[in-house]
């Protein structure tokens, strides 16, 4: 196979596009049947511990998995071909990674800041309790305990990563006689990769989650050669992906049934778990905000191209028809989000910025920002026209 990439002065045949152009040409079996497989294997114990430690002591984890294989051989001698390649992607590995929660302390309520609820006005001295609502009270009580000192980054974790992928694809080639020849490509990728929640369920769940990649790809042509100047090509090409992510908390119990938070969608492709909460200071809880996303693009793509070469010019000439169909659904937060950064909890004339304010106002209910959006899953559809004509003129025989 052959890859080529052009960035600048492309031929009119890809010079609709904006950036690079790719071209790819992949390899097709002989008269004699060929083959190779290989696999690249990495671990823990070629790995150094990296710059930031785990409690523990130990190296964190990793495993990779490469490998594949590709053949390569004859249908009919002289007249059909075939060529199929494989490759398996398997890798787990742990990642030191930190979060910053609330203490002991201020899970009770017990802050080192005097505080006013601004509502009813009581005053609580420093040191002493306030009296969070029940949400407030379930969240922290799930969170895990600090197992660092301070208040910032006072929390670490093993985040655990993995990614399976796997690829492959089959191409048969036919010369249909001496000036026709004719290929048929399929390929298919699927690929999984999960990234493990720094903060657990049920408090947390943010991340990314469960990320997702499907696709498939259909390619077909036609190379007829009519005279020794001149040659027409014919390419159809279709390609099917699917591409998103959801949260790990998805089909966990709702808002509704875990916190008592009603009015967020029961939409099963949407429910489940606890809605992002901001506090300004710590680390995010819930899930992520910007989780379920999905896009599913449908291709399909008819080309023609004639080249003619007369004397010192190759003259080229084609045109190309392109028909998408993508269902988008890229809207957030589809689970609502509130944000706690106001410090609406300070005493009156106060100026501090101290982030106990912003767990002071989550302890109360007290948003400074709420958010939610509808789900919208957009069925867009274009169709794209390309015609181009292009003549190379060599100057001389150099």
């Amino acid at each position: 196979a052959e890859l080529k990439v052009v960035t600048n002065n492309m031929s009119a045949e890809f010079g609709r596009s904006g950036g690079a152009t790719i071209n790819v040409a992949y390899l097709s079996g002989g008269n004699t049947l060929r083959g190779s497989i290989w696999q690249f294997y990495r671990d823990t114990g070629l790995n150094a511990t990296g710059f930031f430690k785990p409690i523990d002591g130990q190296k964190p984890p990793l495993r990779r998995n490469q490998f594949g294989f590709v053949l390569g051989g004859p249908i009919r001698k002289d007249k059909a071909f075939f060529f199929v390649d494989y490759e398996g992607f398997r890798q787990a590995r742990k990642q030191v990674a930190f979060a910053s929660v609330p203490d002991a302390a201020q899970r009770q309520g017990i802050l080192t800041v005097p505080v006013r609820h601004p509502i009813t006005g009581v005053q609580y001295p420093a040191g002493v309790a306030i009296p969070p609502t029940a949400f407030a009270s379930k969240v922290l009580a799930d969170l895990p305990p600090p197992n660092l000192p301070g208040t910032a980054n006072n929390y670490q974790a093993l985040q655990e990563l993995e990614n399976a992928s796997d690829k492959y694809g089959v191409k048969l080639d036919a010369q249909l006689s001496p000036r026709l020849r004719a290929f048929v490509r399929f390929g298919q990728r699927d690929a999984d990769m999960t990234e493990q929640p720094l903060l657990p369920l049920p408090s947390g769940g943010g991340g990314n989650g469960v990320q997702y990649v499907r696709n498939r790809q259909l390619a077909t042509g036609l190379t007829l050669i009519p005279s020794d100047t001149s040659l027409w090509e014919f390419r159809f090409g279709y390609s099917r992906a699917q591409g998103g992510k959801y949260p790990p908390a998805l089909g966990s119990p709702s808002a509704q049934e875990a916190y008592g938070i009603s009015g967020l969608p029961e939409d099963p492709r949407v429910a489940g778990g606890l809605p992002t909460q901001f506090i300004t200071g710590y680390s995010d809880l819930g899930r992520q905000n910007t989780n379920p996303q999905w896009q599913f693009p449908t291709v399909f793509t008819p080309k023609l191209n004639y080249t003619h070469r007369r004397g010192r010019h190759s003259l080229k000439a084609g045109l190309e028809w392109q028909h998408v169909r993508t269902e988008v659904q890229d809207v957030s937060p589809l689970y609502g989000s509130d944000e706690y950064a106001g410090r609406f909890t300070r005493p009156l004339g106060s100026t501090s910025t101290d982030n106990q304010y912003n767990l002071a106002d989550f302890m109360f209910g007290l948003r400074s920002t709420y958010a939610l959006s509808n789900i919208l899953v957009a069925d867009l559809r274009q169709n794209m026209h390309f015609l181009y004509g292009q003549d190379d003129w060599r100057v001389n025989d150099r």
